[in-house]
């Protein structure tokens, strides 16, 4: 039985679908924090930099908005983090990828970092690809199983040697 609940646990490491109810989280996120600096913009429980309110958006509802699309953006294998990139606008410059707008940088945003709007978006820009290559090797299925493999490793009785299918059939 044990086997059998082993190779359960393995198949559904390899065939669960980002943002699906199977998908396997190893420990839950942070809270998004707030500081002096503003709201703040978090990926796998990282903070990765803060932002404040524009317009009608509040710095709280910016901040979670943002995290998502970042969150998405790195449960999606298919984007390289190499397609993210910086494109000027007259009132924002965005932080984009060939498919989808991550965030814009306003002004205002870049105004207490005291730089200019465009050096703020390539900092952040860099910053989103660093979390999303950390989050993506974290949240890999060949670490979760390692981590699968440790906690059985210090449970007694435990076995963590792969099965082969014919093993499971008897």
């Amino acid at each position: 039985m044990k086997v059998l609940i082993s190779v359960l646990f393995i198949v559904s490491l390899f065939v669960s679908v980002p943002g699906s109810s199977a998908e396997v989280t190893p420990a839950p996120p942070k809270t998004q924090e707030v500081n002096p600096q503003g709201y703040s913009v978090m990926l796998g429980g990282d903070v990765l930099f803060y932002v404040h309110g524009i317009m009608a958006t509040t710095g709280s509802e910016r901040a979670k908005g943002i995290s998502g699309r970042i969150k998405r953006l790195a449960e999606d294998y298919t984007v390289s983090t190499s397609s993210i990139t910086v494109a000027e606008e007259d009132i924002a410059t965005s932080i984009v990828t060939t498919d989808r707008i991550i965030m814009s940088v306003f002004d205002s945003d870049a105004k207490p970092e005291k730089l200019p709007r465009k050096e703020l978006a390539e900092r952040y820009a860099q910053i989103i690809r660093a979390g999303v290559e950390k989050y993506r090797q974290e949240y890999s299925h060949h670490n979760l199983f390692l981590g699968y493999c440790l906690y059985l490793d210090r449970n007694p009785g435990s076995d963590c040697s792969l099965v082969s299918p014919q093993q499971t059939l008897s």
